[in-house]
């Protein structure tokens, strides 16, 4: 499997931001920008990063139109009782992203250790 850097995130003294139609959008959630577990923020900051998801509407927590993507997935974080207090698999994260399998694919990865790899090559580089 080959990795790549994601050219739409750039680190700025704000923090990390997503470049999406010459917009710049804060893409790092912290634990209680929209109340979960990690496993649910990753996949927020991963809609985040390709533009699926706007960080005011996450943050907001405003009511959103359920026929849309971003409603889907409101919906289905609201399956996960007391917002993932128990945590999430990756099975429950690719659940989670069902609505959007039209823009995106999730490949679980064979080789986790390839991950942690590719993720220091990035950083010491």
């Amino acid at each position: 499997m080959q990795y790549q850097l994601i050219s739409q995130v750039l680190l700025t003294t704000a923090g990390a931001v997503s470049v999406q139609n010459n917009i710049l959008q804060a893409v790092h959630l912290r634990q209680g920008s929209a109340d979960g577990a990690c496993g649910a923020y990753s996949v927020m900051m991963t809609l985040l990063i390709l533009g699926q998801l706007e960080y005011d509407a996450i943050t907001a927590l405003n009511p959103v139109d359920r026929r849309k993507r971003a409603g889907r997935f409101q919906t289905g974080l609201e399956k996960f009782p007391g917002l993932l207090q128990q945590g999430m698999d990756i099975g429950e994260m690719s659940k989670l992203l069902h609505s959007f399998n039209r823009v995106l694919a999730t490949i679980e990865e064979q080789q986790p250790e390839q991950c942690w790899q590719f993720i220091l090559g990035a950083v010491l580089n």
